[in-house]
Parts: C-alpha cells; sequence; structure tokens
C-alpha cells in the first residue's frame, strides 16, 4: 500500500511552483493545533444564536483530538512520508508526531462538517477549506493519503455524532418544557 501512496505523493510534488507552495503552506497552517477551527468554535459559541454549532464544533475538536492525535497515532505509530524518504525538500517543518490519522484534517473536518450541519451556506466554504487543509498535508509530503482520508472520514463522523447528539437532546429539552 505505501508503494501506492508513495507514487501518488511523488506524483504531487510534480504540481510544485512557488505560488501554490505559498498557498499550501498558509493553508496548512490554518490547522496548526487546530487553532483556526477551536477559534471559530469559540467565537461561534460567543454568541447565543450559534452558540449550539460553537459547542459542537469544539465537543467534536476535542473529541477528534483525544481519539486521532493521542490515542490512535500513538497506538499505530505509522511513519510520516517526509521520514521515510528525506529527498523530497520540505516547505515546512518537519511535524515530530507520527503521522495516522491527520490531524489538521481531522480537525478542519470536524469544524466544518460541524458547521454544514447548522448552516449550509456557511457550510460550503467551510467544507472547501478542510478539503484544501487535507491536499495541503499530501502536497507539503508529510501525510499518507490513508492517513487524510482516515482524518476526513473520522472528522465527519465525530461530527456528525456530536451534532446529532446535541439536536436530539435539544428536542427533547424542548418538548419537556412545553416549547413548539
Amino acid at each position: 500500500m505505501d508503494v501506492i501512496e508513495f507514487q501518488i505523493l511523488y506524483t504531487l510534488q510534480e504540481l510544485r511552483t512557488p505560488l501554490v507552495d505559498g498557498l499550501m503552506v498558509f493553508i496548512t497552517s490554518l490547522g496548526d493545533h487546530g487553532w483556526f477551527w477551536i477559534l471559530m468554535g469559540v467565537l461561534l459559541f460567543s454568541f447565543p444564536r450559534t452558540r449550539l454549532l460553537g459547542g459542537c464544533m469544539l465537543i467534536s475538536i476535542a473529541a477528534g483530538f483525544l481519539l486521532g492525535n493521542v490515542l490512535l497515532k500513538n497506538m499505530i505509530a505509522r511513519q510520516r512520508p517526509c521520514w521515510l524518504d528525506g529527498s523530497i525538500p520540505l516547505l515546512i517543518a518537519s511535524p515530530r508526531d507520527f503521522s495516522f490519522p491527520s490531524g489538521h484534517t481531522l480537525a478542519s473536518f470536524e469544524g466544518a462538517v460541524s458547521i454544514f450541519l447548522f448552516n449550509r451556506k456557511w457550510g460550503i466554504p467551510a467544507l472547501m477549506l478542510a478539503v484544501l487543509t487535507a491536499f495541503s498535508r499530501l502536497y507539503l509530503f508529510v501525510h499518507f493519503p490513508t492517513d487524510v482520508l482516515a482524518g476526513i472520514v473520522m472528522g465527519t463522523v465525530i461530527a456528525w455524532s456530536v451534532v446529532r447528539t446535541a439536536k436530539r437532546q435539544m428536542e427533547k429539552t424542548d418538548r419537556m418544557s412545553g416549547k413548539p
């Protein structure tokens, strides 16, 4: 499997140009430590109208961090492509944690899917940013395609589960209080 994944990564290296390099470094920096999505969640949580959405984002990101970054990365301990092939010059600092799953992709999809499930108009650009973040991790040669795919699937499932649970709980609370 690694052979096919390396072929994909090497093919992406053929797309390198200074403009695309700069764009990918910028996009991936938004996902560093999940800061962009955490900040967005805190901001949304700060307003009563979007409080539930912000809370769902923050809970999703926390759950993904524990499951993906703390548990799976250390349990699976997959080497990164940049560790296995040092011949590709990196445009960012070499990450020090393991590769599977992609934490940048995981947090991005948790945030973007949460937004999409509450507001499709806001969700489309958020999902576009999440896709670009996932792509940037491959372009920058720091993740294998299956790392990114796992981040997409896990982020989507976690966000969907959190939002579904929160909405069901809100409906239950509304029914119990007699709200229409």
